[in-house]
Formats: C-alpha cells, structure tokens, sequence
C-alpha cells in the first residue's frame, strides 16, 4: 500500500514539473508573437501615418496652387506674369526652376532671379514692406490645421507663353511640391488699338469698319480739312466732323456712321520694317502658277522665295506649318494675281508665316488669302502677316477676302473695291484682321459698303503696338492650366 501511494506521488510530481515547463514556453511563444503583432501593428500604423501626413501635404500643396493661381488673376497682379521669380533653393544652393521651368535640371542658376520686386507694392514679392509697384501676393499663407502652402518660385515661357507655378505644401513632417504651367495669354494693352491705320490719309465710300477693335487713325495734316486733333466715339457730339474726313458714307454728317470703334486725327508711324531679314538664303522655288505646296521644313525656321504668284480657277497655293512644326518666311519677287475661285491657304497651326511681297496684290472674284488651323479653327490675326516692301497698290475686288491677317503696306495704297461679302466673318467684308497701311482709298459699286472686319483677338499682336509709341504695351491673363506634377526636392 505504501509502496503504491510512493508510485502515485511520484507520479504527480513529474507531471507538475512537466506542465509548469511547458506553461512557461508557451507563453514565451505567446508573448513573442505578441511582442511581433505589436511591433507590425506599430510600423504599419507608422506607414499609415507617413502616408496619411504624405497626403494632406499633397492637399495641401493643391490648396496653394489655387490660392496662388486666384491671386494671379487679380488686376494689378497680372504684371507678375510676364516676369520671373526664382529664388536660390537652400539644399542645392540653385534656384528652384531654372529657365527651362523643371526642378533640378542642368539648367538651374546660382544667381537667384527676381523680376517682381520691381513691380511690387512689398519690398520684395513675398515679404511685407513698401514697394514702388503696386502688385501684390500672399507667397505663404496657413491651409487648414498645421497646414502651410509657399509659393517656392515661377517662371515664364516667352516662346510659348505659359508660366510655370512651384508651389510647397506642408502638415507635420511631410512636405510635397506641385509645379503647374498654366497658359499666358497676351493682347495689347490700349482700348485704342489701332485696327486701321493710315499713315497718311483714308476715304472709306460708304465702306464698313467692324469689331470692337474697329479704331481708324489718320494723319490730319495729310488730308488737309476736317478736325486737326482728338478723337470721336460712336455716339459723340462731335462725330460727324470725324466722319466727314474719312468720307465715312456718300452724305456728310452722322446720318451714315460706318464705323465701330473711335476714330482719331492723329498721325501714327509705324516702326515696324517691311523688308525681308538679310543674310538669309531662301529654298527657290520659282513662278507659282499652279497648285504648289510650301512645306515646313523643321522647327526651325524654313526661308523660301518664289517669282511671282499668278492663279486663277480652283488653284490653291497651301503654305503648311504642320509637317516641320516651324515658322516660314516666303519672299515674293513680284506680283500676286489671283482671280475666280484661286486660294492661299495658310496653316500656321504651329506656327506663324510671313509673307513678304515685292510688288502689287491683287485679290478679286471669289479669290481668297486665309489663315487657317487644324480643327477647324479660324487663325490668328498676328500668325499670318503680309508685309508688302514697295509702293505698289493692293486692289480687292468682288467677294475676295484677305482673311486673319496683318496686312502691313507702309508706302502702299490699299483700294477697296470688293462688291460682296467674301469673308467668313459676321458682316459684309473683304478684309478680316488688322490694316496698317500709308493710305485708304474705295471704288464705288453697286453696293459699296463691304469692307474691313478688325479682329477682336489681337494677343499674337502683342509686339507691335510700341511700334507705333503706344506707351503701354501688353496686357496678359492668366489661360488655361497646361499640366500637373508633382516633384521631390
């Protein structure tokens, strides 16, 4: 008996000793698992919280660039979007965008640039004091909670004409940088702009002058009557004097005011010069009699010079930007003729096209010189530009049209003498664009009252208003956003 009970304390003692080790590893399984659970559970929450910080910076960074883009839209600020603002970045002692408007390429200064203090009300863009300018921006400013945005730098693009925004965006630790490029629109900054110019003088015949750019300028010393200075507007008392001296309609007086816009007794000279460049050796490409193309050759700029240009029929000179992408230069060595359904098709889609013409135009029947884009889109006034070089006349007759154009013919005559409506635009015309020439003269017919519908979009016009001594020269507006990125600094 006493040998039995031995046996079964023995047995229980072993099996306590048993149990109590395996407890006791068990649970440092347990605590090791819990301890790994713990610590996963730690850096996924430290991920999540980087992430989440990583995010509302981004917000952040949005929420400046459309604090900053609205501030741009701001009347006296829109100076600031022809100059350039680009600070040293402290970590790579180079500014932050460069000319090339990119973060950290090899184009990046060392020489901090900074053309907005000039035109600032602060002594600097970014930093309160007083300034000789008036424009005005808040660069840094609170987003939120622990949220703050900086405008870090801009640059603008004169070739193309957009500006690149590089904004910072912070909350917490985090830190993200948007760069937005955003479109510059430009046009010149007088209300006066003059749609028609005559160096020297202008009779109209009864002929319209459309838009609301439609502003007649003429030299009163020339025409030798009528008001010797000052201007009138539609409407104005004195409008009828204006009137009679441009022979606005067959009767004198206000009774027949063919005019849309002011007209002003004041002489204007364009500085503008109407020979080709030198030193250039244009692709020949002789008489053009027939249908020719005149291609692009490159995004650089393609020189081509023909004879004269003499079509009739359905015969279509195309001159097209879109194959090489860059801007042509055609030379003319004598006199473009065309009659019946004839057309020169100009696609400046990507670039601009001059045409410089050594000799007389004549435009008549249902002929047409246009300026056109891809689309369907009608072309800009300042992308074609016919500069005529001598004192030769330009004579437009029946329902021709000369289409979205710089006509510039500072020694020529133009003669209008078109009988219909032979361009795409509201009204009755056989001009679409800007006219600058040394005088204006009609041809009575039938119906004598087609005549020059001025552009209302003349931002690609933007460089030659200080041709003339306008005083201020551009205005520019903040367009459409181009793109989106997003940048590590």
């Amino acid at each position: 008996m006493k040998h039995k009970l031995q046996i079964v304390f023995n047995s229980n003692s072993t099996d306590k000793g048993f149990s109590l080790v395996t407890a006791m590893g068990m649970g440092l399984v347990i605590l090791t698992i819990a301890t790994t659970l713990i610590f996963r559970a730690s850096r996924h929450e430290a991920i999540a919280s980087t992430r989440t910080q990583a995010e509302d910076s981004l917000a952040v960074a949005e929420a400046g660039v459309a604090r900053t883009l609205a501030q741009m839209t701001k009347p006296e600020n829109i100076v600031l979007l022809s100059l350039n603002y680009d600070p040293i970045n402290p970590k790579t002692n180079k500014t932050y965008l460069g000319t090339d408007g990119i973060p950290n390429t090899s184009d990046d200064s060392t020489t901090a640039v900074d053309d907005w203090t000039s035109v600032s009300a602060n002594s600097s863009p970014c930093t309160p004091g007083t300034g000789s300018g008036t424009a005005s921006i808040s660069c840094s400013d609170a987003i939120g909670i622990d949220g703050t945005y900086t405008l870090k730098a801009y640059r603008y693009h004169s070739t193309n004409k957009t500006g690149t925004f590089l904004v910072e965006g912070k909350r917490g630790s985090s830190t993200s940088y948007i760069a937005v490029t955003a479109a510059i629109d430009s046009s010149p900054a007088t209300s006066n702009f003059p749609g028609v110019l005559a160096v020297k003088h202008l009779s109209l015949g009864g002929r319209s002058i459309l838009g609301s750019n439609g502003n007649i300028y003429y030299d009163p010393i020339s025409l030798g009557f009528g008001p010797s200075s000052g201007s009138a507007a539609p409407g104005d008392s004195n409008r009828g004097d204006y009137l009679n001296a441009i022979s606005s309609g067959s009767t004198n007086g206000i009774n027949f005011d063919s005019v849309a816009g002011k007209i002003f007794a004041r002489k204007l000279e364009p500085t503008l010069s109407y020979d080709p460049p030198l030193g250039v050796t244009p692709v020949s490409i002789g008489d053009a009699t027939g249908n020719t193309n005149i291609p692009s050759l490159s995004s650089s700029l393609t020189h081509y010079q023909t004879g004269k240009i003499d079509i009739q029929a359905n015969t279509i000179v195309s001159i097209d930007t879109t194959s090489g992408s860059g801007p042509i230069n055609l030379y003319v060595n004598g006199p473009i003729t065309m009659k019946g359904s004839a057309t020169i098709d100009v696609n400046t889609t990507n670039s601009p096209v001059n045409i410089y013409v050594n000799g007389s135009i004549t435009v008549e029947e249902n002929a047409k010189i246009r300026n056109v884009r891809n689309g369907g889109l009608p072309g800009k006034v300042g992308d074609l530009r016919i500069i005529i070089s001598t004192t030769d006349a330009t004579q437009i007759y029946g329902n021709a049209c000369i289409q979205n154009a710089f006509f510039y013919s500072r020694r020529g005559n133009l003669q209008l003498g078109g009988s219909g409506d032979g361009c795409d635009s509201p009204g009755n015309t056989n001009i679409d664009g800007v006219v600058w020439v040394e005088s204006i003269s009609h041809t009575n017919t039938s119906s004598p009252y087609s005549g020059i519908a001025v552009s209302d979009d003349l931002s690609s016009l933007s460089d030659v208003d200080t041709s003339i001594g306008f005083s201020s020269s551009t205005r520019y507006k903040l367009g459409t956003v181009k793109n989106w990125r997003r940048y590590q600094l």
